[in-house]
């Protein structure tokens, strides 16, 4: 199986189906494609999935830390204050609340709230 092939597979999983697939359903339609095989060569699946050209945002899909930076930093100039935990992740784009993401975004904000450098780390 080349990584070409594999792209493919995901790409017409994607038109099947409207949207990125999760893996379980990937390896449902394509048996044949082994994790390993996606490991070989793309890393990880949701590097397989960005390669393919496909969004990956949403509950199974690790968020980049760089990302969740940048969605806070949204979020503070926003209330124009630096927001709770609470209200950091009900107000993240990336992850809401009641998702994993939603639990590294509070982290994020309370690893921000403890910093005193966080303004000119958001290049304000």
């Amino acid at each position: 199986m080349s990584k070409e092939e594999i792209i493919a597979a995901i790409k017409e999983s994607a038109v099947k189906m409207g949207r990125p697939p999760r893996f379980s359903e990937f390896a449902s339609a394509f048996p044949a494609i082994k994790m390993g095989a996606i490991r070989k060569y793309a890393g990880t699946y949701t590097l397989a999935l960005r390669e393919a050209g496909l969004d990956c945002l949403g509950s199974g899909f690790e968020v980049a830390m760089d990302e969740l930076f940048r969605d806070w930093a949204v979020i503070v100039r926003k209330l124009k204050k630096l927001p709770t935990s609470t209200r950091a992740s009900t107000a993240c784009v990336l992850c809401p609340g009641d998702s994993r993401g939603g639990r590294r975004c509070r982290e994020v904000c309370m690893n921000m709230r403890g910093s005193r450098n966080w303004m000119s780390s958001m290049g304000t």
